[in-house]
C-alpha cells in the first residue's frame, strides 16, 4: 500500500514535467517566425546540413554548386549558416556597398588558440583595435616608407636564391622549386621582421619555417568542432593536442627572441643608432604610453605569427604556380624574356624600380592571381541582419566569397580557363585593372576593410622575383616530364596537388650584380652597417658625410676625388647583412655595391621603355569653419574669417610651389565650397581648373577605412589621362586618414592643410595601381 501511495505521488509531478515540456516544444516549433528569404540552397543531410558537398576541394565544388544554383547561395555547415558569392557583382555587393555589416571574420579553435585569442591582426574583431592596427600596418609596418628602407633585404635575397638555383643547374638535376621559393619567402619575411634567416646555422630561424607550415595546415584544416555542436568538446581528429604544441613550441621561441630583441635594443641604444626591423616597431609602440592602443607581449607575437604565415605561403606559391604556366606556355616566357631584355639588358638583374616599365611581367602576374589566387575563399562574418541581391542575410552568417570562381567567370573573361596574360593588354583599361580590390573582377587580395594590408609587398617581391628568375634562367619540365602537371591540392592558399619539379639552365653567366640608386637606399644601406664599399666616384662625397666607415675604390689609392676610374667591384652578389645585435661600430667587412648616378625615373637612350609621367595629387581640407547654430546643419556651416585668410595664404603657397591642380574634385558643403571660391578668386591659375563638387566627399570622410578608396574610385572617373595634378577637397578624418594611407607615413591634417602627393603612371588607373596603399611619395604638408 505504502508503495502504491508513493507511486501515486511520483506520477503527478512527472506529468506535469510532461505537460510543460510538450508545451514548450510546441510553442517553439509553432511559435510565429520572421519568414526569411534565403538564397537558393541544396537539399541538405540531418546534423552535418551540406558539409558532405564541400569534398574533395572546397572552392571547386563551391563553383559547381554556384554553377547549378546561381551567384548567391545558401548552405548549412553543420549548425553554422553560411552564404557563398560566386560571382563580382556579390562580391562587390559584400565587400564595398556592404562592408561594414561583413567587417568580421569567422574564428575557428585553431585560429583562436594560435592566436592568443584573436590578440593578433588577421583574425582580431572589428573595432578600436583592429582600427589602430590597421592605421599601423598601412602607415609604418608595411607602409610605403618602410617597404623602401627595407628593400635591400628584398633585393639579397633575391641574389642569394639566383645563386643557389646557378649553383644546382651546375648539375642539370630537377629541383623542387616550392621548396627553394618557400625558403627564400620565409628568409625575405624573417629577416624584414627580425634580422634573422630562416635557413642555415640558426635553429631558432629554422624552428619558425617549421612552424609556420604547422600552423598553416593546422589553420587551414577541417575540424568537425568548428560545425557540429555535438562535438565541439571532442577531440575526435586529435587536433587539441596539436595546437597545444603548436602554441607551446612558438610561444617559447618568440619569448627567447623578444628577449634577445631587448638585449639588443639596449645595446643599440648605448651605441646611438642601428636599423629597425618590424619587430622594433612593434616593441617601440608598446612602449609608447601615449600610443593610441597598447600593444600586449600576446598581441606582438599574434601579429608576428600573422606576418609569417601570411607572407611566406602566398608569395612563394604565386611564384611556382607562375613559373609553372611559364614552363607550359614557352611562347609567352620567350616574351617576357625579349621585354626584360629590351628594357633591362644583360648587364644588371631587374629591380622593382624597372616594374612600371615591364607591362607584360605585370600581366604575367595579374594572368596567375586570376586562375591560381593565393587565397581562393575570402571569409566574412555577418555583424547584423543585411539585405544581399535581394535575398535575406542573418547576421552571424559566415560569408565565403569565391575569389577563384569569380576569375573564370566566362561573362567576364573570355577563354577564361586559359592563361593569356595579353588579355591585360589587349582591351582599354584592363592593362590598368588593380589587383588590390578596385576591380571585383579581380580580387586576389580580398578588398574593403579587411582586404590584405600587405599586398603591395607581395606584387613588389613575386614580380622581380619572377622577371629575375625569367631573365637569368631557362626552364626545363623536370624528371623527364613534358608538360608540368597543373592540379591543385586542398587548403587555404591553393597549394599545388604535385610539386613543381623542374631544371634552371643557367642563361646568364655569371650572374648580374644588381645595381642600387643614389641616395635614399645608399643612405639606408648605412644604417644597419657600419662599411660599405663603394664603386662609383659621384656618390664619394655624399657617402663620405655619413656615419660609420666608407672605403671608395676610386679614392682609396689617395688623395680624395682625384680617381680618373671607376674602381672594380668586387666579386660578391650579397649586398648587406643587417646585424641583428651590432658588437661595435668598427668595420665587420668590406662590401661591394654598384651604385647607379641615374634617377630611377630616367632611363638611358638604349631603353625601349616608355617615361612613365608622374602624377601629382593635392588632398586639402576645407578653411577653418564657424560654429554653426541650432538651425545650421553642419554641411551648410559657412568659414569664418580665420579660414578667410588661411584660404588666400594656402592658394598663393601652391602656386608658388607649382602645384597648381588642373582638376578639383569637392565636397559640396559649403564650406568646402567657399575655400575653393576664395582660393579661385585670388590665385588665378586655380580658376582654369575643372571642377566637380562630389556629393559623397561629405559622407565618405566620417567612414573609417574607405576615403582612400573611394578617392582614387572619383579620380579615376572624372580625370583624363593628360590631367597630371587633381585637387580633393573634403573633411576630416578621412581625408587626414587617405593621406596616411596613400603615402605610407603618418599625416595630420589641420583645417587649410594639404598633402602633396606624387606617384607615376601613364594613367591615373597605372598610378594607383603601380603605388597601391603606402607607396605614393609624399612631398611635405603645405600650411597656410
Amino acid at each position: 500500500m505504502l508503495c502504491a501511495m508513493e507511486g501515486e505521488e511520483l506520477i503527478k509531478p512527472i506529468t506535469v514535467l510532461f505537460l510543460i515540456l510538450v508545451l514548450s516544444f510546441l510553442l517553439f516549433f509553432f511559435r510565429p517566425r520572421r519568414r526569411l528569404r534565403l538564397p537558393p540552397s541544396p537539399i541538405g543531410l540531418p546534423v552535418i546540413g551540406h558539409l558532405h558537398l564541400l569534398a574533395p576541394i572546397p572552392h571547386q565544388a563551391l563553383h559547381k554548386l554556384s554553377a547549378r544554383y546561381g551567384p548567391l547561395i545558401h548552405l548549412r555547415l553543420g549548425s553554422v549558416c553560411c552564404v557563398v558569392a560566386s560571382s563580382a557583382a556579390t562580391a562587390k555587393e559584400l565587400l564595398r556597398t556592404h562592408d561594414l555589416s561583413f567587417s568580421d571574420r569567422p574564428s575557428s579553435k585553431a585560429v583562436s588558440y594560435l592566436t592568443y585569442g584573436l590578440a593578433d591582426f588577421s583574425f582580431a574583431p572589428y573595432g578600436a583595435y583592429w582600427r589602430f592596427m590597421k592605421k599601423l600596418c598601412v602607415s609604418e609596418l608595411l607602409g610605403g616608407r618602410t617597404l623602401d628602407q627595407l628593400l635591400p633585404i628584398r633585393r639579397e635575397e633575391i641574389v642569394a636564391l639566383l645563386q643557389t638555383l646557378h649553383d644546382k643547374s651546375q648539375e642539370r638535376q630537377a629541383i623542387d622549386m616550392g621548396g627553394e621559393l618557400i625558403r627564400f619567402t620565409n628568409n625575405v619575411i624573417s629577416r624584414m621582421t627580425m634580422s634573422r634567416r630562416c635557413s642555415g646555422s640558426e635553429g631558432e630561424s629554422e624552428e619558425v619555417r617549421r612552424l609556420v607550415e604547422e600552423i598553416s595546415e593546422l589553420t587551414g584544416k577541417f575540424n568537425l568542432a568548428d560545425y557540429v555542436g555535438l562535438c565541439k568538446n571532442l577531440d575526435l581528429q586529435g587536433f587539441d593536442r596539436r595546437l597545444e604544441d603548436v602554441r607551446r613550441r612558438f610561444d617559447g621561441m618568440m619569448e627567447k627572441i623578444l628577449k634577445d630583441k631587448e638585449a639588443g635594443r639596449a645595446k643599440r641604444r648605448e651605441m646611438g643608432g642601428g636599423g629597425k626591423d618590424l619587430l622594433d616597431m612593434l616593441i617601440d609602440i608598446s612602449e609608447d604610453a601615449s600610443a593610441e592602443a597598447r600593444l600586449t607581449r600576446d598581441n606582438i607575437k599574434a601579429f608576428v605569427m600573422d606576418i609569417f604565415v601570411a607572407g611566406t605561403d602566398t608569395s612563394a606559391i604565386t611564384m611556382e604556380w607562375a613559373l609553372a604556366e611559364l614552363i607550359n606556355h614557352p611562347e609567352i616566357l620567350r616574351k617576357a624574356r625579349e621585354e626584360l631584355d629590351a628594357v633591362v639588358g644583360k648587364n644588371r638583374l631587374v629591380e622593382e624600380s624597372d616594374i612600371p616599365n615591364l607591362p607584360y611581367l605585370r600581366s604575367i602576374v595579374k594572368e596567375t592571381l586570376r586562375l591560381h589566387p593565393t587565397g581562393p575563399l575570402i571569409l566574412r562574418r555577418s555583424n547584423n541582419d543585411s539585405k544581399i541581391d535581394g535575398y535575406d542575410v542573418p547576421a552571424n552568417t559566415t560569408v565565403f566569397v569565391n575569389v577563384w570562381a569569380i576569375g573564370r567567370d566566362p561573362e567576364h573573361w573570355s577563354d577564361p580557363l586559359e592563361f593569356y596574360p595579353e588579355r591585360f593588354m589587349e582591351k582599354k583599361g584592363e592593362e590598368a585593372m588593380d589587383v588590390r580590390g578596385q576591380h571585383f573582377e579581380l580580387i586576389p587580395f580580398g578588398s574593403g576593410r579587411r582586404g590584405c594590408p600587405g599586398a603591395s609587398l607581395a606584387l613588389q617581391l613575386v614580380q622581380s622575383t619572377v622577371g629575375a628568375m625569367i631573365q637569368c634562367f631557362e626552364w626545363k619540365v623536370g624528371d623527364g616530364g613534358t608538360v608540368v602537371d597543373m592540379a591543385e591540392g586542398p587548403g587555404l592558399t591553393l597549394p599545388r596537388a604535385k610539386p613543381l619539379r623542374c631544371t634552371p639552365l643557367s642563361r646568364l653567366n655569371p650572374l648580374p650584380l644588381p645595381s642600387i640608386p643614389a641616395g635614399a637606399i645608399i643612405r639606408q644601406l648605412c644604417v644597419f652597417d657600419a662599411s660599405i664599399l663603394v664603386s662609383s666616384p659621384c656618390c664619394c662625397h655624399e657617402m663620405m658625410t655619413m656615419r660609420g666607415s666608407v672605403v671608395c675604390c676610386c679614392c682609396r689609392g689617395g688623395g680624395g676625388g682625384g680617381g680618373s676610374g671607376i674602381g672594380t667591384a668586387l666579386p660578391t652578389p650579397s649586398l648587406f647583412v643587417p646585424s641583428a645585435s651590432p658588437k661595435s661600430p668598427s668595420l665587420r667587412r668590406s662590401q661591394s655595391i654598384s651604385v647607379s648616378t641615374a634617377d630611377p625615373e630616367v632611363r638611358d637612350e638604349a631603353s625601349a621603355a616608355p617615361l612613365t609621367r608622374r602624377r601629382r595629387l593635392i588632398l586639402l581640407r576645407h578653411a577653418d569653419s564657424r560654429i554653426g547654430d541650432r538651425f545650421t546643419k553642419d554641411h551648410d556651416r559657412p568659414i569664418s574669417k580665420v579660414g578667410r585668410k588661411d584660404a588666400i595664404s594656402i592658394s598663393s603657397k601652391l602656386q608658388q610651389l607649382g602645384w597648381i591642380p588642373e582638376l578639383v574634385l569637392s565636397s559640396d558643403a559649403t564650406r568646402t565650397k567657399e575655400t575653393l571660391q576664395i582660393m579661385q578668386e585670388h590665385a588665378q591659375r586655380f580658376s582654369e581648373a575643372e571642377v566637380y563638387f562630389v556629393p559623397s566627399f561629405y559622407s565618405i570622410a566620417a567612414m573609417d577605412g574607405q576615403t582612400a578608396e573611394h578617392l582614387q574610385k572619383a579620380i579615376c572617373e572624372y580625370s583624363r589621362d593628360e590631367i597630371l595634378t587633381v585637387m580633393c577637397m573634403g573633411h576630416n578624418r578621412g581625408w587626414e586618414e587617405a593621406a596616411s594611407m596613400l603615402s605610407g607615413a603618418t599625416v595630420e591634417l589641420k583645417t587649410c592643410n594639404a598633402a602633396l602627393l606624387e606617384a607615376t603612371g601613364n594613367s591615373w588607373d597605372e598610378a594607383f595601381t603601380l603605388a597601391g596603399l603606402g607607396g605614393w611619395k609624399l612631398h611635405g604638408v603645405v600650411k597656410p
